[in-house]
C-alpha cells in the first residue's frame, strides 16, 4: 500500500470510528488488536496491516472486509471479475437487459477517460452465469 492509500484508508477508517462514536479502545475490546495499532493504521503510518487485522476492524465498524482490502490495494485488478459477473452476484434482481446497458454506461465512459480499457468490457454475456458470447 502506498502512503496515498494507507491515508485514505486510515481517515475512511477513523471517520467511521468516530460515525459510530466509538474510541479505538473500544475497537481494541472488540477486536482484540493494540489501540496502538488501530491509531497507526487510521494516521496512516502502518502501509501493511495484516488482512486478518482489517476484517477484525471492519467487522467491529460494520464495514466490508472486501471493501477495505481494495482500499489497502491488496486486491489486484486482474483478479476481479468482470463487471457482468460482479453485477449479476452483487444484483441478482437485476435483469440481464439492465446489466447490459450498465456495462454499454460503463463502456461509454472507460472511451472518453480511458479508451484503452474499453475492449475489455466490451464482451457480452449471454445468460445469468457469465458465460461470453
Amino acid at each position: 500500500m502506498n502512503e496515498s492509500q494507507a491515508n485514505a484508508l486510515g481517515a475512511m477508517l477513523r471517520e467511521r470510528r468516530n460515525a459510530l462514536g466509538l474510541s479505538t479502545y473500544a475497537v481494541k475490546d472488540t477486536t482484540g488488536i493494540p489501540s496502538t495499532t488501530i491509531s497507526r493504521i487510521e494516521t496512516g503510518s502502518f502501509k501493511a496491516p495484516r488482512p486478518d487485522k482489517l476484517a477484525k476492524i471492519a467487522e467491529a465498524l460494520g464495514l466490508s472486509a472486501g471493501e477495505l482490502f481494495a482500499r489497502a490495494g491488496y486486491l489486484v485488478a486482474s483478479d476481479l471479475p468482470e463487471y457482468a459477473t460482479y453485477l449479476q452476484t452483487k444484483h441478482p434482481e437485476l435483469p440481464m437487459w439492465a446489466i447490459e446497458r450498465l456495462q454499454d454506461l460503463l463502456a461509454e465512459l472507460l472511451e472518453l477517460h480511458q479508451p484503452s480499457l474499453v475492449p475489455a468490457i466490451e464482451e457480452s454475456t449471454d445468460d445469468r452465469t457469465g458465460t461470453s458470447q
